[in-house]
Parts: C-alpha cells; sequence; structure tokens
C-alpha cells in the first residue's frame, strides 16, 4: 500500500470520527421529553367539579390557569338551548394564548381521546386554536321534526378520559392532562372535570425548540 493511499484512508477516517463528534456533542438533543397520563411526581390538582351553563339558551367559560403564573392558559365552551320545538348544543376547548397547545387527532382537528397509561411526547400533533369536541341538534316532532337528537363529533358518552395539553414557556415546557367525562345526556349538556395533572419537562431540540 503506497503512502498516498495510507494518508487518504487517515483522512478519511479523521473526517467520520469528527462528524461523528459532532452528532454527539449533546445527547439530550435527541431525546423526547415523555409524560405517562397517571404517572405520580406530577402537579397535580382535583377538580371534582361539573360544568354547564345555568340558563336556557346560554353560554358558560370555564377557564385554566394550568400553573398557576396568572396567565389563563385555556379555557372550556359550552352552548346549550332548548324550547319546546328544538334542541342545540356545543362544547369545545381553546387554547387561549399562542404558547398553549392540545393534543389532536392526525385527520380531523379535534382533541385526541386519551386513557390512563397513554404516554405523552412533546412532540406529536400539538396544535393551538379552538377545537370542537361535540355539538347536538334536533327538532321536535311537534315541530315536524324527527324527534331524535343528532351528535357530531367524537366526545360524546366518554367517561374518564384525557386531554393531552402543552404550554410552550421561556425556558422549558409544561407536558399534562385534563381529567374529564362528558354525560350521555344532553338535557344539560355537562362536563364532569376530575382533575389537571402535568409537569415540566425539556424542550424537543429535534422539532426545532
Amino acid at each position: 500500500m503506497n503512502k498516498l493511499t495510507i494518508l487518504t484512508i487517515l483522512i478519511v477516517g479523521f473526517f467520520l470520527s469528527c462528524e461523528k463528534n459532532s452528532n454527539n456533542d449533546n445527547p439530550t438533543d435527541n431525546l423526547d421529553s415523555l409524560l405517562i397520563i397517571g404517572e405520580a411526581n406530577v402537579n397535580l390538582t382535583l377538580l371534582d367539579t361539573t360544568i354547564y351553563p345555568s340558563d336556557r339558551c346560554d353560554s358558560l367559560l370555564y377557564k385554566f390557569d394550568i400553573d398557576s403564573d396568572g396567565i389563563n392558559d385555556f379555557q372550556f365552551y359550552i352552548y346549550y338551548c332548548y324550547s319546546p320545538c328544538i334542541y342545540m348544543s356545543n362544547m369545545r376547548i381553546d387554547c387561549l394564548t399562542n404558547n398553549s397547545k392540545i393534543l389532536t387527532n392526525d385527520t380531523i382537528q379535534t382533541p385526541e381521546i386519551l386513557d390512563l397509561g397513554d404516554t405523552l411526547q412533546s412532540s406529536g400533533n400539538w396544535n393551538p386554536g379552538c377545537f370542537d369536541m361535540l355539538s347536538t341538534s334536533g327538532m321536535s316532532e311537534l315541530c315536524d321534526g324527527d324527534g331524535i337528537i343528532h351528535s357530531y363529533g367524537n366526545w360524546h358518552d366518554l367517561i374518564n378520559k384525557y386531554i393531552g395539553i402543552k404550554i410552550e414557556k421561556e425556558d422549558d415546557i409544561i407536558l399534562g392532562w385534563i381529567k374529564l367525562s362528558i354525560n350521555k345526556t344532553y338535557n344539560d349538556f355537562p362536563i364532569n372535570l376530575y382533575e389537571i395533572g402535568y409537569k415540566k419537562a425539556a424542550y424537543n431540540r429535534v422539532n426545532g425548540r
């Protein structure tokens, strides 16, 4: 093997070694932050409350300041109206800042339905905005309707389910959940809220944060 071949091998080996070291300068940059729903060692707020509008043909806003920093991060919006002829209702969850995000389905923009033990990742389909969860409408036979209440959306008749939440802060992020149930009867369209759990986590640098 001549000297030129040996020199070439050494140079190529040197550059490959540099590239490998460069990729491993900060191994945490390639790690995702995780939170398992229901795990211990989180900040947990027990709510055990039912929310719904108190008057017919009225709406209600229920706001959350997840980490008690004086800034509301999310809110539930509930509207319902009924009369001898019609019944209408709507429920959604709103992100109140651009840094507040909801884990949504890949195909439809609605909160993903989560269960105890599911894993939240700092990467994923997190989105800010307002997300419809459920709406209903119906017209009674008295007014030439079919007397059936038609429901739209995938958040109906659900017990002990979870919504994934994320808040992007200056130096870190908050991953967490809201535990709730939706009553299967729509006469007053209540949401039963049970708890909010969250913890702070490192940014997922893979996605540029």
